[in-house]
């Protein structure tokens, strides 16, 4: 399924809201006084989870579930983190640190084990 106007429009918004999160969380960590006002957590919780609502978005774009099935891991990473960020005193807030490294670790293997065997023309060739 292609994406619609609609919903190219809320991906685009989505990222444009969490570059602009990331940033304001860069401002308020530069500045001493703001950042001692509890701030940080659900601040740099924003652009996790603006993150993963875009992944999920762009997974609803795409036509091969293999790719919405990485765009899904990565979705759950980031929402993890994003909750971890968000509630940093919550009992099981280590696990899901812990889940969110295990999904970015698991999809970096599935983005490069399919690569890994695979000669590259002009690079990995025998000298003649």
């Amino acid at each position: 399924m292609a994406c619609s106007k609609t919903l190219r429009w809320a991906s685009g918004s989505l990222l444009g809201l969490a570059v602009i999160s990331g940033i304001l969380l860069i401002l308020i960590d530069a500045d001493v006084d703001l950042s001692s006002h509890g701030l940080h957590s659900p601040i740099s919780a924003t652009p996790l989870l603006i993150a993963a609502a875009l992944l999920i978005l762009q997974a609803l774009c795409q036509r091969s579930w293999s790719t919405r099935i990485k765009l899904y891991i990565v979705a759950i990473a980031f929402l993890a983190w994003g909750l971890y960020q968000l509630f940093p005193g919550f009992s099981h807030s280590g696990d899901l640190n812990d889940l969110a490294i295990v999904l970015f670790v698991l999809d970096v293997l599935i983005m490069t084990a399919g690569q890994l065997g695979k000669p590259r023309p002009g690079v990995d060739q025998e000298p003649t």
